[in-house]
C-alpha cells in the first residue's frame, strides 16, 4: 500500500502541475494592458550661448577697425543662429551726443547656421569714428565705449 501511495502522489502532482501550466498559458494569451508616461522637454534656460566681442583698443577717427564676435554653444543640443547685431552701450559720462553719433557700426554678415554642442563660430563686423568737419569730437578722447553683441 505504501508503494501505491507514493505513485499516486507522484501522478497527482504531475497532473496538478500540468493543469496549472495550461491555465497560465491561457491567461498570458488572453491578457491585455495599457500604459503611459509623461516626458517634458528641457527648459529654455538650459540653452546658453557664450558671446564675446573683441574690439580694437584704440579708435582713431576715419579708420575702420575690425570687430570679432565669437559665439560658443554651451547648451545641451544643437542651436540655430541667424543674427548677430552690434550696438553701442550707453553714452559715456562727459561725451557729447553729437560726437557719439559719429561712431558707426558695420553689422556682421551672418548666414544662418547650426552650432553643435560646444561648437564655436565667429562673425566679423567693424567700428569707425567717422571723420567730421562739422562735429567737435574732442569729448570722445580718452573715453571707453562699450560694444554689445546680440546673437540669436
Amino acid at each position: 500500500m505504501r508503494k501505491f501511495l507514493q505513485r499516486t502522489v507522484v501522478i497527482g502532482t504531475t497532473v496538478a502541475v500540468t493543469a496549472l501550466g495550461a491555465g497560465a498559458a491561457y491567461a498570458f494569451v488572453a491578457a491585455s494592458g495599457t500604459g503611459s508616461s509623461s516626458q517634458s522637454a528641457t527648459s529654455a534656460a538650459n540653452y546658453r550661448l557664450d558671446v564675446t566681442v573683441s574690439q580694437p583698443a584704440t579708435l582713431v577717427p576715419g579708420t575702420t577697425q575690425t570687430v570679432t564676435v565669437t559665439v560658443t554653444n554651451r547648451g545641451p543640443a544643437k542651436v540655430r543662429i541667424s543674427t548677430a547685431t552690434l550696438s553701442l552701450g550707453t553714452l559715456p559720462s562727459g561725451v557729447d551726443q553729437a560726437a557719439y553719433d559719429t561712431i558707426k557700426l558695420n553689422q556682421p554678415a551672418v548666414l544662418a547656421q547650426v552650432l553643435d554642442k560646444d561648437e564655436t563660430t565667429t562673425f566679423t563686423g567693424s567700428i569707425q569714428i567717422q571723420d567730421s568737419a562739422t562735429v567737435d569730437q574732442t569729448s570722445l578722447l580718452d573715453k571707453t565705449f562699450t560694444l554689445n553683441a546680440n546673437v540669436s
